[in-house]
């Protein structure tokens, strides 16, 4: 791995690691509950506006192991 993608992952790895990652995250899980519920929607756009929302608070709330994923496949290689 040249060191460029080392540093990459070595800073999401530091950000990870942070007291503010972590409040991101709890801050988001609470936010997906909240936004998860279709009842909530009154018309199509809403419907469609929560679902964005749901596709980057999932994305957000995976990053982590996604990253790692990607690294670990890196490492091997």
């Amino acid at each position: 791995m040249n060191i460029d993608l080392q540093e990459y992952y070595d800073n999401r790895f530091d950000m990870f690691g942070s007291k503010g990652w972590k409040d991101l995250i709890e801050d988001l899980t609470k936010i997906k509950e909240v936004t998860k519920d279709i009842n909530n929607c009154n018309s199509p756009e809403q419907m469609w506006k929560a679902k964005g929302e749901l596709n980057l608070i999932n994305w957000v709330l995976n990053l982590e192991e996604l990253t790692t994923e990607a690294y670990d496949g890196l490492k091997d290689s």
